[in-house]
C-alpha cells in the first residue's frame, strides 16, 4: 500500500495457522476504533474465505471493508489487514497483531514466529485468542506467558455479535449478554495496537 498525502496506520493480523480468530478480531478492533475512538476504518480482507467481506456486506459494520488492498492512500485514518493464514506472504506493515490459542501445538511454534517477526521489524502484538479459564492446559499456559501478552477470552458474544451483522460496539450489541466484557477485553487490545 503507497501512503501519499499524508499518514495512515496500518495494523496486519497475522497467524500462520487458520482458525485462531483473526478475522473476529480484525473486525471487533475495527468496530473499537470506528465506534470509540472516532477513527474512519478501512478493512482489508485478504483471507480466501472472505468472512469479513461476507459479513460487511450482510450486515451493519459501521466501516468500509474491501477485498484488495488499495493502491494509493485511502481516506481513511487506520487500516487493518486481515491477512491470509500461511508463510508464503508475510506482513509487511509494521504492526502485526498475531492472536495464537493456549495450546502446546500452537503457542511452542507462535514463539519462533514472533521472534522471526521482530527480527524483520515488525512490532508483534501477541494475543492469546479463545482462552477458557476452566481448562488446565488453557490455565498451564497463561501461567508461563509473558507479561507482554494480550488475552482475548473464548466468549459467544463475539460470534453472535458477527453473526447478526456488527461487532461488539455497535449500538444493537449492548442488550446483549456477555458484551461490556468484551467490549473491554478489545478496548483493551487496542491500547496495545498503536
Amino acid at each position: 500500500m503507497l501512503r501519499r498525502g499524508g499518514k495512515v496506520d496500518v495494523l496486519g493480523v497475522w497467524n500462520a495457522k487458520g482458525g485462531v480468530g483473526k478475522t473476529t478480531l480484525c473486525l471487533q478492533l475495527a468496530g473499537f476504533y470506528t465506534y470509540i475512538a472516532k477513527k474512519k476504518v478501512l478493512v482489508v480482507d485478504l483471507d480466501p474465505q472472505k468472512s469479513a467481506f461476507g459479513i460487511y456486506h450482510a450486515g451493519k459494520l459501521g466501516f468500509d471493508v474491501t477485498c484488495e488492498a488499495p493502491a494509493w492512500r485511502p481516506p481513511h485514518d487506520l487500516v487493518l489487514i486481515d491477512h491470509p493464514p500461511g508463510v508464503q506472504a508475510l506482513p509487511k506493515t509494521g504492526h502485526v497483531l498475531v492472536p495464537f490459542q493456549p495450546n502446546v501445538l500452537a503457542y511452542k511454534p507462535t514463539l519462533r514466529v514472533f521472534k522471526y517477526l521482530e527480527r524483520k521489524g515488525q512490532r508483534v502484538i501477541k494475543v492469546l485468542t479463545c482462552v477458557d479459564r476452566r481448562k488446565k492446559e488453557h490455565r498451564q499456559v497463561l501461567e508461563s506467558l509473558e507479561a507482554d501478552v494480550a488475552v482475548v477470552h473464548n466468549r459467544a458474544i463475539y460470534e453472535r455479535s458477527l453473526g447478526r451483522g456488527y461487532t461488539v460496539f455497535h449500538g444493537e450489541a449492548t442488550a446483549l449478554y456477555g458484551v461490556q466484557p468484551a467490549r473491554d477485553e478489545i478496548a483493551y487490545l487496542a491500547g496495545w495496537s498503536f
